[in-house]
This record gives C-alpha cells, sequence and structure tokens, in this order.
C-alpha cells in the first residue's frame, strides 16, 4: 500500500509522502524520502525467518533508494533507524550469504550505503571543532554531555544548547528525550569494551536510583534539586529501562517496576518488553495478541489514538512508538526558558502587565507552522481551565464509531464526538449498531424525503445549516435508530483538532431518544469510502470499542464467495455481548480558531467566559482573571437560560466560577522560587 513511501498510513491505506499531507511539525523530520519503514525493519524480516522477502527487500533498497535528498532531516532518527536499519540489514545479510543458501549475489551494498549516509551526518556534529576521524564524533558526544552533568547529583538534563553546553531543561528522568543517553552508555561499553563508559553509567545509575527512582514508579526530578519532583507522571517510553536494568544486572526493581507498566497494560492493553521467564513470555504474547486484536486494521496496524476508546489513528511509525507531548499548562513555568521558547513557536507571547499580572496571549498566524498554532490554542484552553480552578468536568467522553461489517469486522475504530442529547452511551453497554444511510437532504435539516431508506438505519448528516438536535428530530422521526453528523470543513480530522459535543438547541431536548455522533470530515469520509465500495456499511455506535467478530470473519476467510462487496444487511452480524468502561475527556490539540465551535456550553447557572471566533485569546493568570483581546467578553451576569450553540457557529464557552487560587498559586510559586534558587546554585 506505501511503497516506496517513508510510513504507511494505515487506515486511508496509501503511503505517507513528506510535502503531499498535511505537516505534522517536527514528527516530520523522520521522514527523508528513504523509505523509512522498509530499511528499519529490514533485519525484522530474517527474524521472522522471512527470507525470501528479505532479499527481496534488499534488492528494492539498493535499487530504489536515494539518499541525495535535499531535506531537513532528524540525526537522531535518521541514525537509529535509516543508518542503524543499513547496518543490521548488511549484518544479516552476511550472515546469509555465509549459510551459502541466500544472498549468494551480495556484496556489500548496504553497507556502502550507510557509510554514504554517515558522512552526510556528519556535519550536524560541526557545532564545536571537530576530531579528525568521523569514529570519534559520538564518542566526542558522549564525553561533552559527562562533562556537563550535575556534579552534586550526578544527573543530567533534558535539553541542552549545542552551542554554549548550558543545560534548557533542567529536569531529569529516564524517558523521553533522555533515555537513549543512558542505554547508549551502557551499550557502548559493550561494544566497545571501554571502563571509561560503564564507569559513567555506573554514576548515572546510582543517581537515578537514589532521586528518580520512587518504586514502584521513576518521577522526573530537577538536577540541582533532587529531592524535588518535577513532575508526578511517566511517558510510556520509559518502559525500556526494566530491559536495561536487566541487562545491568540488577533484577529485582527492574521486575518492580515491570509489574507495574504490565498492570497498566492489563487495563490499557498496551506497553512493555520481555525476557527469558516464562512469566514474561506470556507478557510478550500478550502484547502481540492485543497488536492483532487492536491496532491491526485492514492495511496494517494503526497507532493507538486513545486506549480508553480504541479509537484508531492514521499513523504506523516504523517502530512503534510516539512523539514527545507538548508543553501542557499544568507544567510551564515562566521562570523556564525552553518553555518561553515553546511558547513563541505556539504563537503564545507572554506580557508582564505593570500591576504584576502576567498576561499570555495567542495569535496563530505568528506561529512556527499549524500544528504549532494547534498546540498554541489548547494550552490557552489548559490555561483558562486552570486558571478558573474549576474542578468539575463538564466534557463528556469521546465515543466510537466502529465498521463491524465485511471485510472490517471491527477492525476499524474512528473517534467519534458526543452529543449533550439523546442516548447516553455510557449507559448502554452494547450500544446502538446498524446500517448506516445517507439522509436526504444531506444536511437533514428538513423533513427527510427518504424515510424508507434511513428507517431502522443509522442516519448520516453533513454538518452545517441547521442545529445539531434539529437534525436529530428529522432522522428520528423518519425511523432512523441513530445518526452521525460528519463534518463539512474539508480535511478536518480528530487527529489535529479536538473533539467536540453536539449541544442542544436552548430547548428541551427530552424528545430525542436516538444516539448522534459526530465525526470529523477524514473520519466520516471513511464510511462515505466504504458505503461507495461495499454498498452495505454496518458500525456500533458505543462509549468503547468491542471485540472483533472473529467468528464472522473466520467464516468469511474459508467462504468460496469472491463477491463479497454487495453484501444484503442480513449478512453480517458481530458480537455484542461486551462491557464498557467510562472514560475522561481527551486533552487533545485544537486544529484552528474557526473549530472553538467544537467546545459546548456549560454550566449555564454560573459566570461563564465566551470566546468568541478570533485569532487571539488571552488568559490572565495571577488572580484568575481571564481577559480577552478585540471581540473576546467576560460576562459577569448571572445566565439564566442555557445558552445555544448553532453547529455552523464558532462560539466557546467557559465555566468561570472566579475563586481564590491559592492552591494553583502556591505551587507556582514554588516551582519558580526552586528554578531561582536552582540559578542561584549553578552561579
Amino acid at each position: 500500500h506505501a511503497y516506496p513511501a517513508d510510513e504507511l498510513m494505515p487506515l486511508t491505506c496509501r503511503g505517507r509522502v513528506r510535502g503531499q499531507e498535511p505537516s505534522r511539525g517536527d514528527v516530520d523530520d523522520a521522514l527523508g524520502k528513504f523509505s523509512l519503514t522498509l530499511i528499519d525493519t529490514l533485519d525484522t524480516l530474517v527474524v521472522l525467518n522471512k527470507t525470501k522477502e528479505f532479499e527481496d527487500a534488499v534488492k528494492n533498497v539498493i535499487k530504489d533508494v536515494n539518499l541525495d535528498n535535499d531535506i531537513v532531516v532528524s540525526v537522531f532518527e535518521t541514525n537509529i533507524r535509516v543508518l542503524g536499519g543499513l547496518l543490521g540489514g548488511h549484518s544479516v545479510a552476511i550472515m546469509l550469504k555465509e549459510k551459502g543458501e541466500y544472498m549468494q549475489w551480495y556484496s556489500g551494498e548496504l553497507l556502502h550505503m550507510a557509510k554514504q549516509l554517515g558522512y552526510k551526518l556528519l556535519p550536524a556534529f560541526n557545532t564545536t571543532s571537530g576530531l579528525p576521524y568521523p569514529r570519534e564524533y559520538a564518542r566526542k558526544a558522549l564525553d561533552f554531555l559527562w562533562e556537563k552533568r550535575q556534579r552534586n547529583s550526578n544527573l543530567v538534563g533534558v535539553t541542552i544548547n549545542i552551542h554554549t553546553g548550558d543545560w534548557v531543561r533542567k529536569d531529569s528522568g529516564v524517558g523521553a528525550g533522555i533515555d537513549s543517553y543512558y542505554e547508549y552508555l551502557l551499550k557502548a561499553y559493550v561494544l566497545l569494551g571501554d571502563d571509561r563508559f560503564l564507569e559513567r553509567f555506573n554514576t548515572h545509575y546510582d543517581a537515578i536510583m537514589r532521586y528518580i527512582s520512587q518504586p514502584p514508579l521513576l518521577l522526573d526530578v530537577h538536577i540541582h534539586k533532587p529531592m524535588l519532583n518535577a513532575r508526578t507522571w511517566m511517558d510510556s517510553l520509559l518502559a525500556f529501562f526494566p530491559g536495561l536494568q536487566v541487562l545491568k544486572g540488577d533484577i529485582r526493581p527492574a521486575i518492580e517496576t515491570h509489574e507495574m507498566l504490565y498492570q497498566v497494560i492489563k487495563k490499557h492493553n498496551f506497553l512493555p518488553e520481555a525476557t527469558g521467564d516464562p512469566y514474561y513470555l506470556e507478557v510478550g504474547k500478550t502484547l502481540i495478541e492485543n497488536l492483532n486484536k487492536y491496532a491491526r486494521v485492514p492495511c496494517g496496524f494503526a497507532a493507538m489514538k486513545d486506549v480508553r476508546t480504541g479509537s484508531h489513528e492514521d499513523r504506523e511509525e516504523s517502530f512503534g512508538s510516539g512523539p514527545k507531548p507538548p508543553l501542557r499548562a499544568r507544567d510551564f513555568m515562566a521562570s523556564n526558558p525552553e518553555h518561553l521558547e515553546i511558547l513563541k513557536k505556539m504563537g503564545v507571547s507572554l506580557i508582564h502587565l505593570k500591576d504584576g499580572r502576567v498576561q499570555l496571549v495567542q495569535h496563530a498566524i505568528q506561529a512556527a507552522s499549524s500544528l504549532d498554532a494547534e498546540d498554541g490554542l489548547r494550552f490557552m484552553q489548559e490555561m483558562i481551565e486552570l486558571s478558573s480552578q474549576q474542578q468539575k468536568e463538564q466534557q463528556l467522553p469521546p465515543r466510537a464509531v466502529q465498521i463491524v461489517s465485511h471485510p472490517f469486522f471491527g477492525r476499524v475504530v474512528l473517534t467519534a464526538g458526543p452529543a449533550q442529547f439523546g442516548m447516553d452511551l455510557s449507559k448502554h453497554s452494547v450500544g446502538t449498531r446498524g446500517f448506516v444511510a445517507t439522509s436526504k437532504p444531506y444536511n437533514g435539516c428538513s423533513e427527510i424525503t427518504n424515510p424508507e431508506s434511513v428507517k431502522e438505519k443509522i442516519a448520516l448528516m453533513q454538518r452545517g445549516q441547521c442545529m445539531f438536535a434539529e437534525k436529530a428530530r428529522n432522522i428520528q422521526k423518519a425511523g432512523a435508530i441513530g445518526g452521525i453528523v460528519i463534518d463539512d470543513n474539508e480535511g478536518s480530522s480528530s487527529d489535529t483538532a479536538p473533539l467536540f459535543q453536539m449541544a442542544g438547541d436552548g430547548k428541551n431536548t427530552d424528545d430525542i431518544k436516538i444516539p448522534m455522533l459526530f465525526l470529523f470530515n477524514k473520519e466520516g469520509n471513511i464510511i462515505l469510502d466504504a458505503i461507495r465500495e461495499y454498498e452495505a456499511v454496518e458500525v456500533l455506535l458505543s462509549d468503547k470499542a468491542k471485540d472483533r467478530d472473529l467468528e464472522m470473519e473466520n467464516m468469511d476467510q474459508k467462504s468460496s464467495e469472491n463477491d463479497s462487496h454487495k453484501r444484503r444487511p442480513e449478512e453480517t452480524s458481530a458480537s455484542e455481548d461486551l462491557s464498557l468502561v467510562s472514560q475522561e475527556p481527551e486533552g487533545e490539540e485544537s486544529s484552528d480558531v474557526t473549530h472553538l465551535d467544537s467546545l459546548s456550553p456549560v454550566d449555564a447557572d454560573s459566570d461563564s467566559i465566551s470566546i468568541s471566533n478570533q485569532e487571539s485569546c488571552i488568559t490572565e493568570i495571577h488572580e484568575a482573571i481571564v481577559q480577552e483581546t478585540e471581540s473576546t467578553e467576560l460576562d459577569n451576569k448571572p445566565q439564566e437560560q442555557s445558552q445555544t450553540e448553532r453547529d455552523s457557529s464558532s462560539n466557546v464557552n467557559w465555566d468561570n466560577r472566579v475563586q481564590p487560587m491559592e492552591s494553583i498559586l502556591a505551587d507556582w510559586n514554588e516551582d519558580i522560587e526552586a528554578f531561582e534558587m536552582m540559578e542561584k546554585d549553578e552561579l
């Protein structure tokens, strides 16, 4: 589906080519138009005993991969995935050739390509005076980081200025941004036999076990104040650490952390790695089964967008992990220069007012990219919620639309936005299942003219022209058992925009009994494309994806009928006897300001902040004061009735009970004081 592209897009069944798809920001720097996934997985084919496929793949790499591309790439990702992939492929090619059956024609072509790529990466190391031999570049980088460790704690930070050698982010852990340093330090000793690398690793390891290890957790700390936690949560990339502990020979803490991670997997289906113990083989088997059960889609393996709903993302990394998470409002510190740089990239400026307050203003057009603008809008939304200290969650959790008919059988799960009216899917364990039909008129804003088509079906409608509740009433009157509203904004996707709940019309909506869900344009088109190809498409509307219909899938595979594109509705069924799990709302990025209507009115009996469609929104931090530029208003009058939201408007309302912020500010001031103390310590 994707060759010779760098990555597969498993939901849309085509390759991801840089420049031809919407930019994902820094994540796309891994794509260099060099068949990334194929090269990264060359040696995996041999591990899986796919020797003939490996030989064919090597021939394709030699024939088609071009390393002369004028393109900006991530040095780290290109080094470990492409250079490493070429070297790994060369190693197993030589092994097979020596056995005498395969690869007899091979003459070191992959090694030559690796050498060519290595020289292309060398200029990235020229930030200071270099050593004359390329093999010493990596050693020099390791030496530099060792010299820059914090001498009292023996910890290193996450981000360093390559020109000045100053730490930009002074928090330390074993997860994203720092994991590979510790891993490669120990493996450098294993590979090169230099005792200095082992001594350095042991020094760092002692510090990790003293400060970062808080059994069974591994929590980030400040390098200057290692007894002070930098955050209270862990990222998934630290899952490698128990394996590194086993390599070192420190088994007991490895078992403790691994067991904690496995318990997370048993709840959410995904996470760790394995050793030789039969117990860990079972853990590994569980992971493989979960990948096939929950991540496999007709064209590959889709990334999990949300483990709570089982919804998918149109992305398949060559290695299977995710990007570094964006800056969250709860982690922001005005004294952190890296945080200020991130704000600038997101189009957010920080203004110190004369009265001592700090003001944040976002201008989307000043962001470095559209994705950065989305991150900025999400950050501003989080900061507004933080400043109002509103504890009660008003947002409903996301829902799932699962395609259960042939040939999908529940393998494709789409993230859907809920409605504030109609059937509450969280209270119906089996959800609502039925074949889909397009309503006429497509906007669903007047009496349905094809009731015979939508009766006992789930009606598809396009967003716009009238209120969501009006659409629901019209299809319910026509006999529909549910409704899906598809966004009319071309290219919108749950990958880049926050899900929103469809609001009512300000009237009593108790008359609406059917479930209603919202799909962005991209996800909606997946259903529409399926209709065009298979005609009869059955979906399940639920609060969480259900297990695939393996029985029906196996029957289909055994069937001798080849024409499966025109199945009648009664020919397909799926299991419904599954439980549901409630979930919390997602904290996803926002796509653009025109989508602010994606957030619904909340708590009409309290003061609220109304943010209209504009290019900037402002958050006052210190005294729970939230202000806005231009058309943003602070409404302090009690609202007598529910506000209405037309799905074609761009209006957002947040509940803002202006309350004292002592607890938030106390934590904030403590962090600021800690950083000020760190600066003094460093001086």
